[in-house]
Order: structure tokens, then sequence, then C-alpha cells
């Protein structure tokens, strides 16, 4: 806005190049390093208390993915982005699944007990991002944290979403807490 460059600290994760009708679309998932800072304290020789510090690894933070298409002599057909919040993993792998379905594209990823997708037919978003619920076992059990999920093709227009939940219920489960590995087989129409 002001005549400066606009610093940008995030990496890209690429995926492959997908060629579709003799252009080729490419996909990528921002995404940066995060740390925190743990203190402590110590003391000297004389006993005076002084604070440290050091960094931790926290994971890798994903915010955004995004799709453009090119054709044969790389000028830019259109683009898009999904803005993805909360993902923070130590698995530096795809975040993202791609689904063509004639015209469509849809783009869908799997977080904290829920799968968000968007649709881009003829190069615009149809609707809004759309947000579901992945399913647990009892009406009542209530997802306390989610951790390793992913979301992978399996076959037509069916993904298998998979992870590790620990939720609570104090009403059908025996158990009052429990950790429970899911894996479910969604199908978007």
């Amino acid at each position: 806005q002001k005549g400066k460059e606009i610093p940008f600290h995030n990496n890209l994760l690429f995926h492959d190049v997908i060629i579709k009708d003799s252009n080729y679309i490419v996909i990528a998932e921002a995404y940066y390093p995060e740390y925190y800072t743990r203190y402590y304290t110590t003391y000297d020789y004389y006993g005076r208390p002084y604070t440290q510090s050091y960094s931790v690894f926290d994971g890798y933070r994903f915010t955004s993915a995004l799709i453009a298409c090119f054709n044969s002599n790389g000028d830019l057909l259109w683009n898009h982005s999904l803005r993805i919040w909360d993902v923070l993993t130590f698995n530096l792998n795809e975040k993202v699944k791609v689904l063509f379905d004639n015209d469509d594209i849809l783009l869908a990823y799997s977080n904290e007990g829920t799968i968000t997708s968007i649709i881009i037919q003829d190069n615009q978003i149809i609707g809004n991002k759309d947000k579901y619920n992945i399913e647990t076992n009892y009406p009542n059990d209530k997802l306390i944290s989610e951790y390793n999920s992913g979301l992978e093709y399996w076959y037509g227009n069916h993904f298998i979403s998979f992870g590790y939940q620990k939720i609570k219920n104090t009403v059908e489960a025996q158990q009052n807490k429990r950790t429970v590995f899911y894996f479910n087989k969604i199908a978007f129409r």
C-alpha cells in the first residue's frame, strides 16, 4: 500500500502438479514452524536468582491452501485460496485433499473433529465454506481433543477420515473418558 514490499514468512508445501484438460493445476499449502518460550529460574554463585529461557518447537502451523490453474504457456487462468484455521501438527504432510468431479473441484481437510470443504466450479467458488462434524459413537460424546487426524481420497466421491480422539461421556459410556481411533467413510455429493 505504501510502496513497500510485504514480508511473507510462510513456507509452501507443494502437491504434485495435476494435468486436467491440457491445463496445469498447482496446489500449495502455506505453513510456518511455531515455537513457544519456556522460562526457568536458576541461581548464581552468590544465590541471586536470574531467569533463563529457551525455545521449544510446537509444530507446523498451517494457514491456507492455494490452488491455481495455468495453461500450457504458463499463463494464469484462475486461482483461489482456502483459509485453514487451527491446524498445528508435527507431521509435515498434505492436509488439503482434492477431488475432481466433472467441472467441480472439491478441496477438503480434516481438523478438530470436523471436515471443512469448498467447491470450485468454472473458476468460481460455489457457496460458502462447509463444515461437517465427524460423528462419534454415542450422541452424548463430547470431543475433548483430537490428534493425528487426516483425510485421504479413496474412490469415486469417497474419502476416508481417520485419527485419534479423546472423548468424554458421563451418560452412555462405561468409562467417563476414553481415547478412540476413528476410521470413517465420507461421501461428498
